[in-house]
């Protein structure tokens, strides 16, 4: 039972570090990158911020789920 338990073991630690590394690979790709550019990292950057503002302040459901980049007139 003690070898069993040994195995597993080692078996989850390879699978984590497996998708650890992968996920590492995934994140650095392209980071050197600027992320104003357009391109693979072009999402991080908020270039609607006042859109995401209006979703806060007048909720999901009443700017029904789309840009909603002007004012209160829902």
């Amino acid at each position: 039972m003690g070898h069993h338990t040994s195995v597993s073991r080692i078996s989850f630690w390879a699978a984590f570090s497996l998708v650890l590394l992968a996920s590492i690979f995934a994140t650095a790709y392209r980071i050197a990158e600027p992320p104003w550019e357009p391109g693979h990292q072009s999402y991080h950057m908020g270039e609607y911020p006042h859109n995401a503002l209006n979703y806060l302040r007048y909720g999901y459901l009443s700017t029904g789920l789309g840009w909603y980049p002007n004012g209160p007139d829902l």
